[in-house]
């Protein structure tokens, strides 16, 4: 197995693995669904909806392979491939709100934007605006605003067009993934040295800091009030009440 997601709904259980098998399986049942045969699987995503899963990869060969499937149905809905550098390696893939576009950041620095209902292959975002490894993407509740987890800070994009809104930086270590919270009006950043910051996007200001992790923050979500923070590291789970230290 190389990639697992729950789903928000905690009704389901998805994950996939290097030979390209992809399973869903729901607590209480003795078995996994009959795998859906695709390519090899880093990274999944599910859209806020849980209708339609992003399946993203590297191989066979020095290309990268994003699907997107329906949950529902579990049929393909549509693939693409593109060629990337040897040994370089997916890191993370967001789906927009919608569904219709992926996300994908590599350790090497890019970051790769896929339209799954326009013709053509994904577009890569100029690499200038930020630097070091993609590790992280999330998308605001309206899907107009796209956060990058770098080594070098936080990136927020104007979505689907690109521009860049802001840079926080500021951050002790490297960024791993971000946040939004329901309202758009929050952005929560786990680092690699288990601190978690709280921004508020529109202004670029740190509204708090959180310490705890003893190391990395893996993943970190909001709770669906808002109110509250769940963060996971190498060691331990923590939630955290979104305001207070």
């Amino acid at each position: 197995m190389t990639a697992c997601l729950v789903a928000n709904s905690g009704k389901r259980v998805i994950y996939g693995d290097a030979q390209g098998k992809i399973r869903f399986w729901r607590p209480g049942d003795v078995q996994s669904s009959d795998p859906l045969d695709g390519t090899p699987v880093s990274e999944l995503a599910l859209s806020p909806d849980e209708n339609r899963l992003a399946a993203a990869g590297v191989g066979p060969g020095p290309q990268a392979t994003l699907q997107l499937w329906d949950t529902a149905t579990q049929r393909r809905l549509a693939n693409t491939q593109f060629p990337v550098p040897t040994n370089d390696v997916i890191w993370s893939v967001a789906l927009s709100p919608d569904g219709i576009h992926m996300v994908v950041g590599f350790v090497r620095g890019s970051l790769w934007i896929w339209n799954t209902e326009a013709p053509g292959p994904p577009k890569r975002v100029d690499e200038t605006s930020f630097y070091g490894a993609a590790l992280g993407q999330a998308f605001s509740s309206d899907g107009h605003r796209l956060a990058v987890a770098t080594g070098a800070g936080v990136w927020i994009f104007d979505f689907p067009n690109g521009q860049v809104l802001r840079h926080l930086d500021g951050l002790t270590q490297a960024s791993r993934r971000v946040a939004f919270s329901p309202d758009g009006r929050r952005l929560a950043v786990g680092g690699a040295d288990g601190t978690l910051t709280l921004w508020e996007p529109e202004s670029g200001q740190q509204l708090l800091r959180l310490s705890g992790h003893p190391d990395r923050i893996n993943e970190i979500k909001f709770l669906p009030n808002g109110k509250s923070i769940v963060s996971l590291s190498n060691a331990e789970l923590r939630i955290w009440r979104a305001g207070e230290k």
